[in-house]
């Protein structure tokens, strides 16, 4: 009887040789997971030293009055808009009665930048809502930008006390007929009904809410 002995396995054929795990199939996973995990520190570091940043300051691309107000305190943004606005000073206003005209600026009437409520608005962005979302209002604002519209006070007082000081120069109350005797000179003054140009309806129906809207505006009294 023939007997055959058994070839070593390193004989077998390539084929018949058993197959291990390929090692990606493990590293793929952990590559990714540690990827995520260093992506999350890194996003959460960056957010929080963000909010250490601009913490009491205003958000990158937040404008007013064609002003980039991004990083600035309030201390700071307050005296960049006073710096640069003009309308209470340059816009005038001209009253006309007759052949008599006056004129005053803005600011004579009333009108003022209110900034500290312009900036109190502007450093509300990203800052005035739960965490998610100032995150989420600070992206936006500093990919696309937000404007704050400035924000104007008016003193109806003043203005009031400015059409008055008009008011008494062309108003009059009225007058009976008179005859004016001097020496031989003897003239006759017709009566004359009273004149109110300066109603107080046409100032707060008319005149006042032009102030604040117009960049400059001329009134037939």
């Amino acid at each position: 009887m023939t007997t055959y002995a058994q070839p070593p396995s390193s004989y077998l054929p390539p084929d018949s040789q058993p197959q291990g795990i390929n090692p990606w199939l493990v590293r793929l996973p952990i590559l990714v997971i540690t990827g995520g995990i260093m992506l999350g520190l890194i996003l959460v570091m960056a957010v929080g030293g963000f909010q250490l940043v601009y913490a009491g300051r205003i958000i990158p691309n937040v404008w007013s009055n064609g002003i980039n107000l991004g990083g600035m305190t309030p201390e700071r943004a307050v005296a960049a808009l006073d710096e640069n606005f003009s309308y209470d000073d340059s816009t005038v206003f001209t009253f006309r009665a007759g052949d008599r005209f006056w004129q005053a600026s803005a600011r004579e009437l009333g009108v003022q930048l209110d900034t500290a409520a312009t900036v109190t608005q502007a450093l509300s962005i990203g800052h005035g809502r739960g965490f998610l979302d100032n995150v989420i209002d600070q992206a936006l604002t500093w990919l696309n930008g937000e404007s704050v519209s400035p924000e104007v006070r008016y003193d109806q007082g003043a203005a009031a006390a400015y059409l008055s000081s008009i008011a008494a120069e062309i108003d009059h109350p009225p007058s009976e007929a008179q005859l004016v005797i001097n020496g031989s000179d003897i003239q006759a003054r017709p009566a004359n009904r009273a004149r109110r140009w300066m109603s107080p309806a046409r100032w707060r129906y008319w005149i006042m809410p032009s102030l604040h809207c117009s960049r400059a505006a001329k009134f037939s009294l």
